[in-house]
This record gives C-alpha cells, sequence and structure tokens, in this order.
C-alpha cells in the first residue's frame, strides 16, 4: 500500500501508521459462488467477471489462479477483489460472461464487503442462470444484474 505524506503534521503521522500498521481505506469485496450440480452446468472455459453499478472500467475477473473454478456442485470464493465504487454508492453487481464456448450455470452467489478490519453484512442471492458468450439465446445470457442495495433502500454498512 503505498501512501504519499508530505511534510511532518499530524496527517503525515497518520498516514505513515496506516501504512506501517496496514489500516487501509481501500473497499475489498468477498463474492462466494455456487455452481449449480445440473448436468452440464460446470465451465472449463468461461471468463466470468464482475464490476458494480454501471462502472465496466472497474471490473475484476472471479479467477483463483491454480485453480479450476467452477466445477459443477463447487462453491468458489474469490476474496480480495477490490472495489472501485464507493460503499455509499453501491446498487448492483453485474456478472458478465466473456469468453468460452461452453455455458456454467449460477446457482447461488453471495457478496461482502470489507474496509479495514469492518465489514458489511453478507448478501446472498439465489441466482439460477445459465451464462454463455457464444450461446446467447432465452436459456443462456451474456449478462445478469443483481441489486445489492437492502431493503427500503439504505445504505450498505460496514460494522
Amino acid at each position: 500500500m503505498a501512501k504519499l505524506c508530505l511534510g511532518y503534521s499530524v496527517f503525515s503521522i497518520f498516514c505513515l501508521a496506516g501504512s506501517v500498521f496496514g489500516i487501509s481505506d481501500t473497499l475489498y469485496m468477498e463474492i462466494t459462488t455456487e455452481t449449480d450440480d445440473v448436468k452440464f452446468s460446470d465451465s472449463n472455459d468461461c471468463k466470468v467477471s464482475v464490476y458494480l453499478n454501471d462502472d465496466i472500467a472497474g471490473k475484476v475477473y472471479l479467477d483463483n489462479p491454480g485453480v479450476d473454478d467452477f466445477k459443477l456442485g463447487a462453491t468458489d470464493v474469490f476474496s480480495k477483489l477490490k472495489a472501485s465504487v464507493p460503499l455509499q454508492e453501491i446498487e448492483k453487481i453485474t456478472f458478465l460472461v466473456e469468453g468460452g464456448g461452453d455455458a456454467w450455470r449460477l446457482k447461488r452467489f453471495s457478496i461482502q464487503f470489507f474496509q479495514g478490519d469492518k465489514k458489511t453484512d453478507l448478501i446472498s442471492f439465489p441466482a439460477n442462470i445459465s451464462f454463455s458468450k457464444e450461446k446467447s439465446d432465452r436459456a443462456c445470457k451474456q449478462k445478469a444484474v443483481f441489486s445489492v442495495r437492502p431493503p427500503q433502500k439504505q445504505l450498505l454498512m460496514l460494522k
């Protein structure tokens, strides 16, 4: 984590302490996906990414290096994904499939946000959606959007 601190002020001492002790204002998210256990639900070559609100430039790929993600009936956890939108502005998350010829069926997923030693409540979604870049029709989607705003349009809160 790089912080630029100029001069000798309370702010610069706080910046130095934040760098040394790992205090971070960076917002991260953890996404857990569950691939359906129905035949042909897994994917060998789909490139799945997610982005918040409409910030496609801030998309992150769901990939655990060295792991065969999105296997039949598997639960995959993708941690320390940098969020590109401030927590109070997050309204939706979009799943996007960008590659591969086969389909992937997302049974459900959850998302949680982290900042320093605080975190939001876990938000879970039933999905039951098949994704495919090549097979875009009524049965398979290239992307799907989910609202992450709690009921009554409350803001997401770190605890």
